[in-house]
């Protein structure tokens, strides 16, 4: 059984449009929100201006994998963080560092 616990993430990078239905899938997947207890995610919502900032609460290990992955795959820049929970030390935030900028 998983712990659970608040996480979010903010990713940067830019991605081909190409590429956006397999992202959306994946952040609909996470169950992500662009605000705690907001709607889920859409396209609509991503700028193009700032990176895209997530969140959900009920997060297994406070860790979204698949979506984590995928962004290294692809070499987004991303920061998560996420709440401790039982057995770990504090609250964790790992960063992929990259580009941070979007194109045009």
């Amino acid at each position: 059984m998983a712990d659970r616990v608040s996480a979010s993430i903010t990713i940067g990078g830019t991605l081909p449009r190409s590429l956006l239905p397999e992202f959306a899938a994946l952040v609909e997947a996470e169950g992500l929100s662009t605000e705690w207890d907001g709607e889920p995610f859409t396209l609509a919502m991503l700028r193009e201006d700032a990176p895209l900032e997530l969140m959900a609460y009920e997060v297994a290990w406070g860790r979204f994998e698949a979506l984590e992955s995928w962004c290294v795959a692809q070499g987004l820049p991303f920061a998560r963080w996420s709440g401790a929970y039982s057995g770990q030390c504090g609250d964790e935030r790992p960063i992929l560092a990259g580009r941070l900028h979007r194109r045009r």
